[in-house]
């Protein structure tokens, strides 16, 4: 905000028409913290974020923090404009001012795109796969004779039994310890490759009779329900 109000002509002496300009030295500064930010990370990778009860390694821990922290720069730099230019005059607020915070926040774009797309890269991505890797491994186990008829309830529950414990596990202790913005997009890429991969497992299941029919269409809907945790 310090570095924004200089183009505020009450309070840093300059003029609404250098917003621009010093909103372009801002993205520069973003972009230098965010080359920082990446050097800050544990440099893991996706092999070492998942422990084998599915709850964070200190590798994901740590680069969860950084996430944080990303989160809250990226917070300040959406709110900035408005807290510079517009909130201190409110309720007189002129229509130069309001145009003030609506040039500087379209300036300020490339700075929020590109924490996103750090994160995305170095941390959610890598998550994601380590995650549906995992998932992947657990949902082929549905071939070892889920689904062949053995009038056991339980055995048959495959959802309710081996997955809804991941999922919930995910949420728990993963997802809600990370911003709602970077929350959703984990959850929705583990939500839409979980259902992709029961289904591809799911439509290869031989020999499938009405029973494990039946057994399937119980567990498809228990997985939606599961999802629902993320």
């Amino acid at each position: 905000r310090e570095e924004l109000s200089l183009a505020d002509p009450k309070e840093g002496g300059g003029e609404f028409t250098a917003v621009t300009m010093i909103a372009e030295c801002v993205v520069d500064m973003i972009s230098q913290f965010c080359v920082r930010a990446r050097n800050a990370l544990s440099g893991s990778g996706d092999d070492n974020y998942l422990k084998a009860d599915w709850t964070m390694t200190e590798a994901l821990q740590h680069d969860r923090k950084v996430a944080a922290i990303m989160y809250t720069l990226q917070t300040y730099l959406k709110s900035g404009p408005e807290k510079t230019f517009v909130a201190p005059y409110r309720p007189s607020t002129s229509h130069e001012q309001e145009q003030a915070a609506q040039m500087c926040l379209a300036a300020l774009q490339p700075a929020l795109d590109e924490i996103d797309n750090m994160v995305a890269e170095v941390i959610l991505n890598p998550l994601c796969r380590a995650s549906n890797r995992r998932l992947a491994d657990v949902m082929a186990t549905m071939h070892l004779g889920v689904y062949v008829d053995s009038g056991d309830d339980d055995h048959s529950a495959f959802a309710q039994n081996r997955l809804a414990p991941i999922y919930h596990t995910i949420a728990e202790n993963i997802l809600s310890k990370f911003p709602p913005p970077y929350a959703s997009v984990v959850a929705a890429n583990i939500s839409s490759y979980s259902i992709y991969t029961f289904v591809s497992n799911a439509a290869l299941i031989r020999p499938l009779s009405e029973t494990a029919r039946l057994h399937i269409t119980q567990d498809l809907a228990e997985l939606e329900l599961s999802l629902d945790q993320l």
